[in-house]
């Protein structure tokens, strides 16, 4: 995200109707459609893996500082995570602040397409750099 447009990450979304009926198949969840999303929760994989949701999300925040994300993005992102409940359902969010350069997962740069997120090319990566440039100047 660019300076001063903060993005987010809900865990405990099916992006789709197929993964939803499956996470209700395997895990006995009721899936509640929000638009074009379906909230599941992280409520199971709490329970499959003996923790309270408090203690899942400690766990996570501890993945999340173990990684070679790259500062300031890692900083933010550690001061930013919380939990909402939703028609009985934990969703974890994940606020993502703007940023003023590009961000990295050690020596690698992700570029976001719809859905999908894949490591960018040198020409992504490129007008990735020159759109930072951009809103800096502005």
């Amino acid at each position: 995200n660019a300076p001063g447009v903060d993005g987010f990450i809900y865990l405990g979304v099916a992006d789709n109707e197929s993964d939803a009926n499956r996470v209700a198949q395997l895990y006995d969840v009721s899936p509640v459609k929000v638009g074009d999303t379906y909230v599941v929760g992280v409520d199971r994989e709490a329970n499959f893996s003996g923790q309270t949701i408090e203690e899942y999300v400690r766990a996570l925040v501890a993945d999340f500082r173990a990684t070679d994300l790259s500062d300031p993005l890692k900083t933010d992102l550690l001061a930013a995570v919380d939990t909402v409940l939703y028609r009985g359902l934990s969703v974890i969010r994940l606020r993502i602040p703007g940023q003023s350069t590009m961000s990295w997962v050690g020596e690698e740069t992700f570029v976001r397409e719809g859905s999908e997120t894949h490591p960018a090319s040198l020409k992504q990566a490129s007008a990735i750099t020159a759109r930072f440039s951009t809103a800096v100047n502005k």
